[in-house]
């Protein structure tokens, strides 16, 4: 099974870049700039309900920031996974 490390952090609410989101979770010393965005967009393709919602919020895979509602919205996702896996 893949041992990627998942970091989590204290989340604040303010814009972000998907980078800059993305490394909330995951360390550039696990992954590359561009590995830490392919898993973000994994985690959200993975999840229609997830990309639905998204989109209806005007996401899209050409976004380059995220909003704060949009940001929310993932990091609930993420973080029940994370405790899922628990």
């Amino acid at each position: 099974k893949n041992s990627e490390k998942i970091m989590i952090t204290n989340y604040t609410p303010q814009p972000r870049t998907k980078l800059q989101f993305a490394r909330l979770f995951v360390s550039s010393d696990d992954m590359n700039d561009r590995a830490a965005l392919r898993w973000l967009q994994k985690e959200i393709n993975g999840n229609p309900h997830l990309l639905t919602t998204l989109q209806a919020l005007g996401y899209n895979t050409n976004s380059h920031l995220l909003t704060i509602v949009q940001q929310g919205l993932i990091y609930d996702h993420l973080c029940v996974k994370s405790n899922d896996r628990k």
